[in-house]
Formats: C-alpha cells, sequence, structure tokens
C-alpha cells in the first residue's frame, strides 16, 4: 500500500519528526538565505540512525518500551556527532563526504539487521529495497509534475506565487513525502507476514527481470569490454592511471549491485553473468 498511514508514522515516529524538521529548515533556509547546513547534516545523520535503532527493536513486542530508549540514543549520536565533528564543519568536500560514509554504512546496517536476527535473504531484501525506491520515485514524480502543474496554473492565470513556491514545493515533496511513502514500502518485521504478502514484497516484477536481464546486463557487458580495452591501452602506453581508477571503482559498484539484483532471476543470461562478471571484476580491480 502507498501511502503515509497512521500506522507507517507510528513505525517510525522519531523519522516522521526528523523529516519535517528538515523540511522546515530548508524551507526557512530558502526563505531567508541562511544556511542551516551542519545542522541539516546532522538531522540526516539522526533519520538513519533512527531507522536503524527501529529496524533493530521493531520485533520486541513485549518490550516495545525499549524502542523510546533507543531512540532517544540516536538522537543522542546524533547531537553528539554535531558538537564535536561538526562543529568543525568547513564546507569542504570532506566533511559532505564523512556524513555520506557514515549514512551508506547505516543504510548497510538497516538492511543486515533482518537478515542476520531473522533470517531474511538479503537479495530478496534488498530487491523490496530497489522496488520500493523505483515505485516512490515515480509516483512522487507523478504528484511532483501535477502540484507544479496546479501551482503554475494558479500562477498564470489567478495571482501572483512567490518566486520561490517551485523550491518550497520540491523540498515538501521529496524531503518529507516520498521518503515517508519509501518507508511505508519496507516489509515490516515485527509480525508474522499474511500469506503471500511475503512474497509480494520480495518477488521481482516481470518488467524488472527483462530490464535487468537484457538491458543493464547486456550494457554492463560492454562497459566491461571498454574498460578492458582502455586498461590494455594504458599499460601499453605507459600512461598514469587517475582517469582509471574512479571509473573502475563505479564498476565494481555497479557489477556488485546488479549480482545482487540478478540473484533471484534464473535465466541462462543472469545465470553467465553470475558466473562470469565477478570473476572479471575482480581481475579488472
Amino acid at each position: 500500500e502507498i501511502s503515509i498511514s497512521l500506522k507507517n508514522i507510528l513505525r517510525f515516529p522519531v523519522l516522521f519528526l526528523l523529516l519535517i524538521a528538515i523540511a522546515v529548515l530548508l524551507t526557512v533556509s530558502t526563505e531567508t538565505g541562511y544556511s542551516f547546513t551542519t545542522e541539516i547534516l546532522a538531522l540526516v545523520l539522526a533519520v538513519f540512525l533512527s531507522a536503524v535503532m527501529t529496524a533493530g527493536f521493531e520485533r520486541f513486542a513485549k518490550r516495545r518500551w525499549l524502542v523510546f530508549p533507543a531512540q532517544a540514543v540516536a538522537l543522542g549520536l546524533a547531537a553528539l556527532y554535531y558538537f564535536t565533528v561538526l562543529d568543525a564543519f568547513r564546507d569542504s568536500p570532506a566533511d559532505y563526504l564523512r556524513v555520506v560514509i557514515l549514512s551508506a554504512a547505516l543504510l548497510m546496517t538497516f538492511l543486515w539487521i533482518p537478515c542476520f536476527r531473522w533470517k531474511i535473504s538479503f537479495n530478496d531484501l534488498f530487491m523490496s529495497f530497489v522496488k520500493a525506491f523505483f515505485t516512490t520515485r515515480f509516483f512522487s514524480g507523478i504528484f511532483f509534475a501535477g502540484i507544479m502543474a496546479i501551482l503554475s496554473a494558479i500562477d498564470a492565470l489567478l495571482v501572483r506565487l512567490p518566486t520561490t513556491f517551485t523550491s518550497h514545493t520540491s523540498i515538501w515533496i521529496w524531503v518529507f513525502i516520498a521518503p515517508m511513502l519509501f518507508l511505508s514500502l519496507i516489509p515490516f518485521f515485527g509480525k508474522p507476514a499474511a500469506e503471500g504478502e511475503e512474497d509480494r514484497h520480495y518477488r521481482i516484477p516481470g518488467f524488472f527481470k527483462v530490464l535487468l536481464s537484457y538491458v543493464l546486463i547486456p550494457l554492463t557487458v560492454l562497459y566491461t569490454l571498454v574498460l578492458v580495452a582502455y586498461l590494455i591501452k594504458t599499460i601499453a602506453a605507459g600512461d598514469q592511471m587517475e582517469l582509471l581508477r574512479p571509473m573502475i571503482l563505479a564498476y565494481c559498484i555497479a557489477v556488485i549491485l546488479l549480482y545482487v539484483l540478478v540473484s533471484g532471476i534464473d535465466n541462462k543470461i543472469s545465470l553467465l553473468f553470475r558466473l562470469i562478471l565477478p570473476k572479471l571484476m575482480i581481475l579488472i580491480a
């Protein structure tokens, strides 16, 4: 079900409030020009910490009170990061990269907790997240386009709206509504799934199977050939490899993600991909 229901808010109450706080700060910053960068980065980190704590304590039905101290710990860690690390914030790429790396690590923790504790396949869980992500992007994009069309019509035909209405609409749809829609599509780990419900969450749609098998895998193979050709050319000419290193890193990430996504597809092209491409990736890297 795609909705921001009361059940979804009660499942992630702290995260719900954190997203509102981020959207409010971005809205105020847009209106006033004042920067809340460090506050927003701390809140972003708190969002991921809160999600991890929710996943970790979701099945303690008889100990629901543990959720509250766990969320307090999450907020405390984010506050500690704000008053220590972000206190020396210099708006450099390294400062942003540090938050990105921490957030990515927390996201992986959020994914791994159900796998370790409740024996859920990581590949199935990852597929459910990918489905939720693209479903959210699709519906949020339609919602954003519709709201913008209405506001543009009001601005052109009825009354002049502030020039910042586009920014405000983007903030509240993509920063608040879209994440809550995404969370509504995440499987609930706190109770046994109804018959067929678990399969619905983890099943790979037919369109997605075609996209992975006959579009993304061939493109990855072609990119592999280009990388191999460029690697041979670089070695033969004795050139530096500064350009090649980021390309190899991006390639390895793409192959790993695609490997996880196609692990549940049993056709010849996916089987060949899982058999050959990881070995080529290791050789190239």
